[in-house]
């Protein structure tokens, strides 16, 4: 839920960029820019936290092909 959240808000921050560059009027000042920019951000940090939390730690950690050759 979280991560589709940080992509809708992605979203509008993209959304706001594409107006300026079209329209040479963004939507939001460059402060909440910003701060849409900066809450995606928080919102996709704990998304991936939330995520991270969830794996099983008994479950071994996949890991690179060139990793098992090493001693």
């Amino acid at each position: 839920m979280f991560l589709i959240a940080a992509a809708a808000i992605f979203a509008i921050y993209i959304l706001n960029v594409l107006a300026g560059a079209l329209f040479a009027s963004p939507v939001l000042s460059d402060l909440a820019e910003a701060l849409v920019l900066f809450v995606a951000a928080i919102v996709f940090t704990v998304a991936i936290l939330k995520r991270e939390a969830a794996v099983d730690p008994d479950q071994p950690a996949t890991r690179l092909p060139a990793e098992k050759d090493k001693p």
